[in-house]
C-alpha cells in the first residue's frame, strides 16, 4: 500500500491542492458564489393576525338550538341564526343535506339574524338535516369567521296536543 501512495504521490498532492483552493475560495467569495448559483428569494411580509380578525364576525347561536328535536305541526318551520353583525342574506352560501330548497331572509326588525325555511317542499318528518352556512358577509363587509354547522331534526305532529275547543281536533 505504501508503494501505491508513493506511486500516486503527485496526483494526491494535486487533489489536496484543488480541495484547499476550493475551500479558500468559498470562504472568501462564498456569498457571491451563492448569489450566482441560487435564484434570489423574495420575502413578502405576512399580514398580522390581528388585522384579519378585525374583518370577521361570529355566529352567536340559533333558535331552535342545534341538535334539539323540534315537535311542530308546521312542515315549513323556520330556523333563525344569530350573528354579531348585520347580515347580507344574498351573500349566504348555505348547504342542506339531504338537499332541500330554502328561503333565506334577514328580518327588518332584527338585521343581525338570518332566517331560513323550506321553499317548495317541506321538512320531511323524522329526518335529520345537516345545515352548513359556508360563507356569509355582513353589511359592513366583514366575513363570517368560520362556517356554521347546524343539525335540524323535526317530528311533525298530526294532532294538536290538548285539541282546540269547539273545533273537535
Amino acid at each position: 500500500m505504501l508503494t501505491n501512495l508513493k506511486k500516486y504521490k503527485h496526483a494526491l498532492m494535486i487533489f489536496a491542492g484543488i480541495i484547499l483552493f476550493i475551500t479558500i475560495y468559498i470562504l472568501f467569495f462564498g456569498e457571491q458564489v451563492k448569489d450566482a448559483i441560487l435564484p434570489p428569494v423574495i420575502k413578502t411580509p405576512q399580514q398580522p393576525r390581528v388585522e384579519q380578525e378585525v374583518n370577521t364576525f361570529d355566529y352567536l347561536g340559533a333558535i331552535p338550538p342545534t341538535k334539539e328535536t323540534v315537535k311542530t305541526i308546521d312542515p315549513y318551520f323556520g330556523i333563525t341564526f344569530k350573528f354579531e353583525e348585520e347580515i347580507d342574506a344574498e351573500s349566504a352560501v348555505i348547504i342542506v343535506k339531504p338537499y332541500l330548497d330554502i328561503i333565506k331572509v334577514v328580518p327588518e326588525e332584527d338585521p343581525k339574524s338570518l332566517y331560513i325555511q323550506p321553499d317548495f317542499q317541506p321538512w320531511r318528518d323524522r329526518t335529520k338535516y345537516y345545515i352548513t352556512i359556508r360563507t356569509l358577509k355582513a353589511k359592513n363587509g366583514k366575513v363570517l369567521r368560520k362556517p356554521v354547522e347546524y343539525i335540524y331534526y323535526s317530528e311533525l305532529e298530526t294532532t294538536i296536543p290538548g285539541g282546540i275547543p269547539g273545533i273537535g281536533i
